[in-house]
């Protein structure tokens, strides 16, 4: 997870702000979106800083990554993301993930059945952003904000329903790389990556453009309903299967924003939680409040 942090820290070195989150909600390479037709994501921003520069360039920007052109590369799993302590990482591919076809893979399009993606143990943390549900959070102001991942402005708000970023953490399911200096709370008080269990959420994959990212708003290791890899699941269980998990005994680690890595324990105050994963509320509360 260091290794990943630093990454990202070299990344906003060499282009003055963090790497794209994603270019969702502009799948198809809208000329609307802020970057225009490319897509992209995290992870793959951030391969040449991790000496992947070769994995990178198999990657066709223009076009979406279930497209012939970048199947071979969202099949190539990366070591440095798969805990050791998940006992399916020595299986790092999955089929039907919910990215390997439009709009949401298997359940609409079957040919997408053999499509592969790697899997991640590592996501980025959109913070207390509201996952399209917040059924665990008792006080929405402080740890449901926003709307949609980010991707979309907080409906209680006045204005038209359209993509624009909404995120309170570090990444945001919207084409934006924040600037350090526009963490305020510090970036050694924020979180910046996580932990999660692949298997437990179908969206989940190295590479993805829907959320490769996940949400404080759900408490640490929430288990929610555990889907298969075939994308056989009920109801929208997403806010309930994309938190911060791990085979962690008690808890799971977290990566800051100045690529140091912690042990949160299970059963953290929900106020702390949300607080250490915003990068710009100016909380009193910070890792010291653990």
């Amino acid at each position: 997870m260091r290794q990943i942090g630093l990454a990202i820290l070299n990344h906003h070195d060499a282009k003055r702000r963090m790497p794209i989150s994603t270019s969702y909600p502009y799948l198809l390479g809208d000329p609307a979106s802020p970057i225009g037709l490319r897509n992209t994501m995290w992870v793959a921003e951030i391969l040449p800083q991790l000496e992947q520069q070769a994995h990178h360039d198999l990657f066709d920007f223009k076009v979406v990554w279930w497209q012939a052109p970048n199947r071979q590369a969202v099949a190539i799993p990366i070591d440095s993301f798969l805990c050791p302590s998940d006992p399916t990482a020595s299986v790092p591919l999955a089929d039907g993930r919910g990215d390997s076809g439009p709009p949401f893979g298997p359940r609409i399009n079957a040919a997408s059945r053999t499509a592969q993606m790697a899997l991640s143990s590592y996501v980025g943390s959109l913070g207390p952003t509201n996952p399209d549900g917040c059924d665990f959070c008792s006080n929405p102001a402080i740890c449901c904000r926003g709307a949609s991942f980010g991707s979309y402005r907080d409906p209680t708000l006045p204005g038209p329903s359209r993509p624009e970023d909404s995120s309170v953490g570090m990444f945001s399911r919207y084409p934006v790389g924040y600037r350090f200096a526009k963490v305020t709370d510090g970036l050694s008080r924020t979180v910046m990556v996580g932990e999660t269990i692949p298997k437990h959420n179908i969206f989940n994959g190295l590479f993805v453009l829907n959320f490769p990212l996940a949400s404080m708003s759900v408490p640490l290791n929430a288990s929610g309903e555990v889907t298969d890899d075939k994308g056989q699941f009920s109801g929208l269980l997403w806010p309930y299967t994309g938190g911060f998990k791990s085979y962690h005994s008690g808890g799971a680690n977290v990566c800051m924003g100045d690529a140091s890595v912690h042990f949160l324990v299970d059963g953290i105050d929900e106020l702390v939680y949300a607080a250490i994963g915003t990068r710009a509320s100016d909380e009193p509360l910070g890792l010291g409040n653990l």
